[in-house]
């Protein structure tokens, strides 16, 4: 794939994922255009990677221009999914703060999401949290509607434990198919190798302090949770690649 076919795959995901991420949308549409995309976030992937190494360009590990996720207040699932989706798409993530006074006088201190990785990866965990976030939100007013905080909170959770245990088995299974090509192989060493050396690249670039969200605590339901983890486990993911 050349790079102007990366750029257009890349453009292409992003409407298959606002598709899938659309209210509208039945669940059958949503499943299929998810399924599609992560299949082609697959393939973008190993062969950008051949691509590049072929021209000895490989791209730098950089800060993101624009952070994933802004919250005064600290969705934790929300926290949760962003940690998931960084590694397993290549990149570190870290947390900016910044504060400003409220009509009342007040100082409130804002978390500002950041990723710390190469471009193309830093844009799919940008589109596949945007999508995710939407699907939980979604199956959560749903099947939580009438049940109260607790069990909505709960229940997203457990959704994104389910996302979770897809994406873990899906890197199992991509493995044991690319053992059986060396080229692919080769590529899916490196690029399982991009976590780790985004997170190096970012210690080296810029100083960290205490790296916590602050997100607020809540009751848990376990019913809830795995109900949620049900949930998160048949949302159709394909074969997203780490």
């Amino acid at each position: 794939m050349s790079l102007d076919g990366a750029d257009l795959a890349i453009k292409r995901i992003k409407g298959l994922l606002e598709l899938a991420a659309n209210p509208a949308a039945t669940a059958e549409e949503a499943a299929s255009a998810a399924k599609i995309a992560d299949s082609l976030i697959a393939k973008y992937r190993i062969s950008n990677h051949q691509l590049v190494n072929k021209e000895a360009e490989l791209e730098v590990y950089a800060e993101a221009e624009q952070a994933v996720y802004v919250s005064s207040r600290v969705t934790a699932w929300k926290s949760d999914l962003i940690t998931i989706l960084a590694p397993h798409y290549g990149c570190a993530c870290f947390l900016r703060f910044s504060s400003k006074r409220d009509e009342n006088g007040r100082k409130r201190k804002t978390t500002h999401f950041m990723l710390f990785g190469q471009k193309k990866d830093i844009a799919i965990v940008h589109y596949m949290f945007s999508w995710l976030s939407a699907t939980i939100d979604r199956l959560t007013k749903l099947n939580g509607y009438g049940k109260g905080h607790v069990y909505c909170h709960s229940y997203s959770l457990g959704a994104v434990n389910g996302i979770k245990m897809q994406l873990d088995k899906s890197k199992q299974e991509i493995a044991a198919e690319a053992a059986k090509d060396s080229v692919q192989s080769a590529a899916l060493v490196k690029i399982d190798s991009r976590a780790q050396e985004a997170k190096i690249a970012l210690n080296k670039a810029i100083k960290l302090g205490k790296n916590t969200s602050g997100g607020s605590q809540a009751r848990f339901d376990p019913l809830a949770f795995a109900f949620g983890i049900e949930a998160g486990s048949n949302i159709h993911l394909g074969k997203s690649l780490t």
